[in-house]
């Protein structure tokens, strides 16, 4: 309002029309994906601390079982740019903020080179198969639009509180569906 306010005074004959579902869905949820298959070169293991001269260049690259033809088509439709972090590393629910991470990417499930959810985050270097990271303002224009396409399931969408009671619920849906 304060916006309209200043850059239009005079509001004779203005229709101000606005389109409101991503401010008021976008929030209301969050995405869950399993890691299912990680690609890294030996050194990416840990074992190596030699200097890394290419910070930004993905290390690991992690396939997950939702991509741009499932809930993640807000990329390729809304330029949207959904950064993941992590809900769950080697079985716990507890990541310390001290695990290292290094650059990585993450993939959809499909094969297709486009099916890239995220080019470039950084995730720790541990995450394995089973694993889950998580995705937030995945509420608008995502799962909705979402195919089949190579014979992959829509997501399963799972409704939850989230937060309080609510997330003992979520912990116990996403060992259910590890």
């Amino acid at each position: 309002m304060e916006s309209i306010n200043t850059y239009f005074p005079v509001r004779d004959n203005l229709k101000i029309i606005a389109e409101p579902g991503r401010y008021f869905v976008a929030k209301a949820f969050s995405l869950a994906v399993n890691i299912i298959a990680r690609r890294a070169p030996p050194a990416s293991d840990g074992a190596s601390e030699e200097p890394d001269m290419d910070a930004d260049q993905p290390k690991v690259m992690y396939y997950v079982n939702d991509g741009v033809y499932g809930a993640f088509n807000c990329i390729m439709f809304d330029h949207q740019t959904p950064q993941p972090y992590v809900l769950s590393l080697n079985g716990s629910f507890h990541v310390p903020s001290s695990v290292p991470t290094c650059a990585s990417s993450v993939w959809g499930p499909t094969c297709d080179s486009i099916d890239c959810v995220c080019p470039v985050t950084h995730l720790p270097r541990t995450l394995e198969v089973g694993d889950w990271l998580a995705f937030d303002s995945m509420g608008a224009y995502t799962i909705c639009a979402a195919s089949q396409f190579n014979g992959f399931q829509v997501s399963n969408v799972i409704y939850t509180t989230g937060s309080g009671a609510g997330s003992a619920e979520v912990r116990t849906a996403l060992r259910t569906f590890a």
